[in-house]
Order: structure tokens, then C-alpha cells, then sequence
């Protein structure tokens, strides 16, 4: 998987960006009563896709992502990127707000949805698996990691809110995350 979703964002940014950072990530969560333990991946590509906002500019453009919700629906898969240029589409929309704060040696990168654009439907994620498992557009909540080695590894959590894409729901999603850097490529 991890293949498929680097040829997919390594398509679109190697022409704009020089280098991206990679983590490796695990995470235990629940949404709907489903709990699930998963693995996946961040990466913070150093750019922007798109200058134009309807929120603040991003320092960079970040990606969080395992399995993939929308073609096979697990329990916990989940997109969450700041951009929908990381899918290759031209329209480099900005779908999130991304936060950088460092205070006394910890850093924490925070990114939260904008609600005004989850029928853009990029971010998602899966409470159940199979058939008729749903994709949740998120709109609201955030996602938090902070580190104290300068982000060789971190901890956090997703705390969002997803809806149906026919019928609105406020389907939660929580998980306590951790991180380990790859490398940068």
C-alpha cells in the first residue's frame, strides 16, 4: 500500500518539491464502538501546493494516511492530508489549516479540517469493514502530534468528525498515534 499512496503524492510534488519527510505510524482507536490497532504513514512535503485560502497559508503541506477508505473500506483506514494536490488533482485546493509551535524543546504540528470544504470529499475515513462500510467526509476536529527529538518520534492523537455523503452524521473517530522518521526523500 505504502507504494501505491507514494506514487499518487510523489506523482503531483516531485516537480515542485524538492524533498518530503516520511513516518512511520501506528495507531489504536475507535469509531462507532469499532475499535481497530492500524499502521500507516505521515509525510510533510516542505511547500505549498496552492497560495489561495480560504484559511491561513500553511508552513508546508502534510499528509496522514492507512489503507484506503474510499476503494476498501477497513476499520480505522483513514486519508487526512491539508491539500487534495496530494491525489493529483489539479485544483490544489486547501482543505486544512497546519500549525507549528515550538515551546520549551516540544514541538507540536497540529492540522484541523476545514468544514467548509469536506464535500471536496479528499479526507475520509472507515468506522466498519467491508461492502457496506461507509466513507465519513471529516469536517471537523484535529489532529495533534508533538515531540520532544525534534520529530524522530512523536505521539498525539486524532480526535475528528466524519459525515455520510448522502445522510449527515457526526461520526467520531479517535486514536492515539505514534510516529517514527524514515528519512527525508
Amino acid at each position: 500500500m505504502k507504494s501505491l499512496v507514494l506514487f499518487f503524492f510523489i506523482s503531483y510534488s516531485s516537480s515542485i518539491f524538492a524533498e518530503y519527510l516520511y513516518w512511520d505510524i501506528t495507531y489504536d482507536g475507535e469509531s462507532q464502538g469499532a475499535k481497530f490497532s492500524r499502521q500507516g504513514n505521515m509525510a510533510v512535503f516542505l511547500g505549498r501546493f496552492s497560495e489561495q485560502t480560504t484559511n491561513q497559508l500553511n508552513p508546508f503541506e502534510v499528509v496522514f494516511y492507512s489503507g484506503d477508505p474510499g476503494a476498501s473500506p477497513e476499520s480505522g483506514a483513514i486519508w487526512f492530508m491539508t491539500n487534495n494536490a496530494f491525489l493529483n488533482s489539479a485544483s490544489s485546493i486547501d482543505l486544512a489549516d497546519v500549525s507549528f509551535v515550538d515551546n520549551d524543546g516540544i514541538t507540536c504540528l497540529t492540522v484541523v479540517p476545514d468544514p467548509n470544504l469536506s464535500a471536496v470529499g479528499a479526507n475520509g475515513f472507515n468506522s466498519f469493514s467491508g461492502l457496506t462500510a461507509q466513507r465519513y467526509q471529516i469536517f471537523s476536529g484535529h489532529m495533534n502530534f508533538c515531540s520532544s527529538d525534534g520529530f524522530q518520534t512523536f505521539v498525539g492523537e486524532i480526535s475528528i468528525q466524519g459525515t455520510g455523503a448522502i445522510f449527515h452524521s457526526n461520526t467520531g473517530y479517535y486514536a492515539q498515534v505514534v510516529g517514527r522518521y524514515i528519512g527525508t526523500f
